[in-house]
């Protein structure tokens, strides 16, 4: 389109499928254009303006599950190199750039919708979950800047995971289409994965790790687990557990609480872990939505819990339910949490807005 006459010129009508309008490029001398197209955008396709010469310089190719598409482009300057920014099923959402004189790809850097989180420890650092299909690839990420290095290892059908303490392994429930879980651990250096208990039901929804670090607590439906990270071994602490969900363990060591969604309603309650006796705190916190996390103050007196659509603190000796924060971005989607060192905010992860940083006092 001439922006002076508005006179309109056909450039090419050789090109098969349809053309992304808002993902368009052009090179500095006005030679070439570089356009999204092919089916659902997964094809990078240069046009000579003058000549309407079209070749496809890149293709996702075929994929077995799921689907690719690119979502945006951006020429260099100097129109050397193209990046874009690209949905994989398998590998998630990586930016990469590609050399337009010898078709080089280089992965710049990995956005992230984190699904779980476990602080490292590492200084002011997070390992974070990131779903693909079939599972969730591992991110070691600076929460102050966003910066994150992309980790080996794949957790298939991964429900949650805790980091061992040298901050170098993770263990993680997956759950396979018969409901019965399987506890792994994986070497976030090397990808090697190895398998520390198979065949739990009901299946596992989430894991804590004691501090001793040999051992694990598991919630599975209806009970509370406890898995020996060296043999497998797995006891009943109790079977008293109405529902399942996260665990929180105390202070002191010898309790946890664990939050319970049955319904619309979201109860918790506290298990000693030497004799299993279990009480419910709370039987409705008054808040529908399953939970995302629980994390304990400082001090040991209160909770903090993250549902569905609201982060709320409950004091644990006289059990007031005190509203914190709701509708995190303008939407009920938090799937996990974790209390930052002082116990003044917390770090959600959120289906609207991603890593959310939330003031709690």
């Amino acid at each position: 389109i001439d922006l002076a006459t508005n006179e309109i010129t056909t450039v090419t009508e050789s090109m098969s499928g349809s053309i992304r309008g808002d993902a368009i490029e052009v090179s500095p001398d006005g030679a070439f254009a570089f356009v999204l197209v092919a089916g659902g955008d997964s094809g990078i396709t240069q046009i000579n303006l003058k000549t309407g010469e079209s070749a496809q310089i890149y293709s996702t190719g075929p994929v077995f599950y799921g689907s690719y598409s690119i979502r945006d482009l951006a020429l260099y300057p100097d129109g050397s190199e193209i990046s874009f920014f690209l949905n994989s099923p398998l590998e998630g959402l990586p930016l990469r750039s590609m050399n337009l004189a010898n078709r080089t790809l280089t992965t710049i850097a990995w956005a992230r919708i984190p699904h779980a989180l476990a602080m490292s420890q590492e200084d002011n650092a997070l390992v974070v979950a990131s779903p693909v299909y079939f599972g969730w690839l591992f991110d070691r990420l600076k929460p102050d800047t966003g910066a994150g290095t992309r980790l080996k290892g794949f957790a298939q059908y991964a429900s949650s995971f805790a980091l061992l303490p040298n901050d170098m392994e993770v263990l993680t429930t997956t759950i396979n289409n018969a409901s019965i879980s399987t506890i792994e651990r994986i070497h976030l250096g090397t990808g090697q994965k190895a398998t520390v208990a198979a065949n739990i039901t009901p299946q596992a929804v989430k894991i804590a790790l004691e501090a001793n670090g040999k051992t694990a607590l598991i919630s599975t439906v209806g009970k509370l687990l406890r898995i020996e990270l060296e043999t497998g071994t797995t006891t009943v602490i109790s079977d008293q557990i109405a529902g399942a969900g996260p665990i929180a363990i105390e202070k002191d060591g010898l309790s946890a609480l664990l939050v319970n969604s049955i319904g619309n309603t979201t109860a918790l309650s506290r298990t000693d872990l030497a004799s299993g006796t279990t009480t419910v705190l709370t039987s409705d916190m008054g808040v529908p939505g399953s939970s995302g996390g629980i994390g304990l103050d400082p001090d040991g007196k209160s909770a903090v819990i993250a549902l569905r659509n609201a982060l709320i603190r409950i004091n644990l000796e006289t059990f007031e339910i005190t509203p914190i924060s709701s509708q995190i971005c303008g939407s009920t989607s938090i799937r996990n949490m974790v209390m930052e060192e002082w116990g003044e905010t917390a770090l959600v992860t959120h289906d609207a807005c991603g890593l959310a940083r939330v003031r709690l006092k």
